[in-house]
């Protein structure tokens, strides 16, 4: 599973929008044995998926994160900024999508930031 020390890299990352930095660390995650069934991992690949326009693979993300969370899983307290919830991650994905529709590949780092200023 996620470990402190992976989510508070990854934080970092997703603090400063950092696409090279998310690759990274969604390769590392990929790497834990079961962390689909982790809400931080899951939060983390979602994370990833939005800030690199993977559109299929952020919808896929984010129904298994709402069932990890659905059986009783919780973000940790250590992601800094604090993990936003589904339906904000929903949110960003429509955002992507239309994006996508109007020719821009990727959401951009003020769009993810907007949300994460929100919690």
């Amino acid at each position: 599973m996620c470990s402190d020390d992976v989510i508070a890299r990854a934080s970092t990352a997703i603090g400063n929008n950092d696409l090279a930095a998310l690759a990274a660390m969604s390769t590392e995650v990929m790497a834990i044995g079961q962390y689909k069934n982790d809400a931080n991992c899951e939060y983390i690949m979602a994370r990833y998926y939005l800030a690199s326009g993977q559109a299929d693979k952020v919808s896929d993300t984010i129904s298994q994160l709402q069932r990890v969370l659905s059986a009783g899983g919780a973000y940790s307290t250590v992601f800094n900024p604090p993990a936003v919830n589904i339906s904000d991650l929903r949110g960003s994905l429509a955002t992507l999508k239309a994006q996508q529709k109007a020719g821009t590949q990727q959401i951009s780092g003020d769009d993810l930031n907007e949300v994460d200023g929100q919690k």
